[in-house]
């Protein structure tokens, strides 16, 4: 028998054929392919300001268009009641408040900054800036309907709560012989029986401007939270010029605030307001499903246990029913 002896080299291929790798390299390489965690799309900077998730126990609601972090506009209502249960008792120091104002000078430059505080609280300082965000922020437009709502309805709301409210101002009264007391002279007209003699005198609660630059620096705290500390300094501003210029007393001020918040929250709130104008956002349906799914995503990775799945299926269906 012949044997044929065995060569070490390998054989060369044929024409037009090349040599197959190993089996064991291909299947290690495509393991280590299918085992490698794709790499995480970081947020922008422009989606994580767009779109927050608010989880509230079983219902959740978005925001968008807003600024940086969470907004809850829940917030608004929490901070409007305690604003509200806070009027009864900073009435005690309504009068020392205001005797103290009456009796101190200030200086002339300090009452024009203030004055100047007034372009949030007036028809045409409101007019300026919502101009203003349409010439100098063109993505934000879409939430001037927003905001001159929230001008116009706080101011009114203000006014329509004076109707039933009959509270003289400090001016009206003589604040070097005016004792704690006179602060408590309240007086509610439910009837409006004295609606035809209606005086600025006696109607000192709320204040209209107050609630109005309230309402204004709400939306605008929200929309351009890069402006923030200037909207702070403007709402200090505005709550001091009345008590400068006798006005109205400490409380009528905190009053107009708490109603700015309330009318707030009345905007921003999903379930009122809030959902009709975030019609007004320049996005597709598709890719406001697309956005809420990632906003989910990353609410979970930052409480640790993510958003549960019937909650995010009842908010998807929630916004299937508004937009259709």
């Amino acid at each position: 028998m012949l044997h044929h002896p065995q060569s070490t080299d390998h054989e060369s291929p044929s024409d037009g054929q090349r040599p197959a790798a190993p089996v064991d390299a291909l299947s290690a390489s495509a393991l280590e392919l299918l085992m490698k965690p794709l790499p995480r799309r970081q947020p922008s900077r422009q989606d994580s300001g767009s779109w927050r998730v608010r989880n509230s126990g079983s219902s959740v609601s978005m925001t968008e268009g807003v600024g940086e972090g969470f907004y809850r506009p829940g917030t608004l209502l929490w901070l409007s009641a305690f604003l509200f249960l806070l009027v009864p008792l900073l009435t005690l120091a309504d009068v020392p408040i205001a005797r103290y104002v009456a009796n101190t000078r200030w200086s002339s430059d300090f009452q024009s900054a203030l004055d100047l505080t007034l372009v949030f609280s007036h028809g045409i300082g409101v007019f300026l800036v919502l101009v203003g965000i349409m010439l100098m922020a063109p993505g934000k437009r879409w939430q001037v309907p927003r905001l001159a709502t929230l001008a116009l309805g706080g101011g009114s709301v203000a006014m329509m709560a004076k109707l039933f409210v009959l509270r003289p101002k400090p001016h009206a009264l003589n604040l070097d012989l005016a004792t704690t007391d006179y602060a408590w002279l309240w007086a509610f007209d439910w009837d409006l029986d004295q609606i035809a003699t209606f005086a600025a005198q006696t109607r000192a609660f709320p204040s209209g401007k107050v609630a109005t630059a309230t309402a204004l620096i709400v939306g605008l705290w929200v929309i351009l939270p890069r402006g923030r500390w200037l909207f702070f300094i403007i709402g200090a501003g505005q709550l001091l010029q009345p008590l400068l210029s006798g006005a109205h007393f400490f409380t009528d001020g905190i009053g107009g605030v708490a109603f700015g918040l309330l009318w707030g929250y009345v905007c921003f709130s999903p379930n009122l307001l809030g959902s009709v104008f975030d019609r007004f956002a320049p996005e597709s349906h598709q890719r406001l499903r697309r956005r809420k799914r990632d906003s989910y995503a990353l609410a979970g990775e930052g409480s640790g246990g993510g958003v549960h799945s019937e909650d995010r299926d009842k908010a998807e269906s929630q916004e299937d029913k508004r937009a259709a």
